[in-house]
């Protein structure tokens, strides 16, 4: 009968008696365990080579055809919004005009440039109409020499829309060259992405994205100030370029306010008054919030809030710049709780709990008689209004009949 080789035989048949021999395939045995890892780790290694080769041309292949990618800084704007601002660099002389922004290609590696190269330039220049007749633009792309001097390369016939006054980026990024302009009056941000001819250094257009970090920073913050994360939303406010083309900030303060007291009201009920606090003082960091501060009587903060468009109505604003005057109180702070109670007091005067709170305050500065009239004066509307009155006003009250008048001036 004949018996099937085995593997120990067939290695001695193609690599040699000796050979096998020196590998342990004497008499047919089988080879060493060393040797078997060593065979299916060299495969596996080399089959993940090959996976990892296909894996890198497949990506290649996606970036340089997908129209709608866009490279990580740009995704990132928010992160990086004062770079979108002009940076001043010095141009090289020849080429520089008046009123003709030159902008330098950034973090252009120098390997990709020939020796007698320093760095490269685009520079705008008006092909039809005038600058102050919506002019079509086409760019200059040159090189400035080691040795000093300019080179001009190419001239760049523009397909999309460019605005010369305001370009925000001019950058080379993971093989591409991006020309940034930000639209007039507005923040919204047009690239034209561009591969470069490492021979010729000539640009060559590839398509165009645009992106509008105003509108991100808005979406963001709105975002934000649901998840109460206010002084992350108010940041965000700050980085709304053009806000007022982009909301309108009286009703995003109500948006933001709204969720503030959302939030603050969490920590007073956990008994977190230095943290309720500071999360209305974080409210109020945003720029649109100050005319909440500024109501000058009763008639001009209803006035305020009589639009049936308004985001809140005027009972619930007062109920929620009151509740800070509860948290200023409930955090030992008697001095900034009489003045923002007071305030709210100014336009709030026949709300019965905004009188209340004033009596509150006053009790706690121990100003006995003004707290009593407060508190009298909170009974009364309370009851116009049939609403009932918490049993602690009606002993504080009582309490006050068998104190000094010498006590009740107040020590603060």
């Amino acid at each position: 009968m004949r018996t099937k080789p085995t593997f120990g035989h067939k290695f001695e048949q193609i690599f040699g008696h000796k050979f096998g021999n020196k590998f342990g395939y004497q008499n047919g045995k089988k080879p060493y365990l060393f040797l078997r890892f060593v065979l299916y780790f060299s495969i596996l290694f080399f089959s993940l080579a090959c996976q990892e080769s296909t894996n890198q041309m497949q990506n290649a292949s996606a970036t340089a055809t997908d129209s709608t990618y866009t490279p990580i800084f740009e995704e990132k704007a928010l992160d990086h919004l004062s770079e979108l601002q002009e940076k001043t660099v010095a141009a090289p002389s020849l080429l520089q005009q008046e009123l003709a922004l030159q902008k330098k290609i950034d973090s252009l590696e120098t390997r990709l440039l020939p020796k007698k190269y320093k760095d490269l330039w685009i520079k705008p220049q008006i092909i039809e109409g005038s600058e102050a007749e919506n002019p079509t633009y086409q760019l200059i792309l040159y090189a400035s020499l080691a040795e000093g001097g300019e080179e001009i390369l190419q001239e760049i016939k523009l397909n999309y829309a460019f605005n010369a006054s305001k370009i925000t980026h001019c950058v080379y990024r993971a093989g591409k060259i991006w020309i940034c302009s930000q639209e007039a009056y507005s923040a919204n941000t047009n690239c034209g992405i561009y591969e470069i001819n490492k021979k010729s250094l000539k640009l060559i257009y590839q398509n165009q994205v645009d992106y509008d970090p105003a509108k991100s920073a808005l979406q963001a913050a709105r975002q934000a100030a649901i998840s109460g994360e206010i002084e992350k939303s108010v940041f965000l406010y700050d980085k709304v370029i053009y806000p007022q083309n982009y909301m309108n900030p009286k009703d995003e303060a109500l948006r933001l306010l709204h969720n503030a007291h959302l939030k603050a009201q969490d920590f007073y009920e956990q008994g977190r008054y230095d943290s309720a606090v500071q999360t209305i003082e974080a409210f109020f960091g945003f720029w649109g919030a100050g005319y909440l501060k500024k109501f000058e009587d009763e008639a001009h903060f209803l006035a305020t809030f009589e639009s049936p468009n308004s985001r809140l109505q005027a009972i619930q604003v007062q109920r929620m710049l009151s509740d800070y005057g509860l948290y200023l109180l409930k955090a030992g702070r008697y001095r900034d709780a009489l003045a923002w109670n007071t305030y709210v007091f100014s336009f709030s005067a026949t709300i019965p709990f905004a009188v209340l709170r004033l009596a509150d305050t006053h009790h706690e500065r121990e100003e006995l008689e003004k707290a009593k009239f407060y508190y009298q004066e909170y009974i009364k509307i309370a009851t116009e209004k049939k609403e009932s009155v918490p049993d602690y006003v009606r002993q504080r009250l009582q309490s006050y009949e068998s104190l000094p008048k010498s006590l009740s001036k107040g020590t603060y």
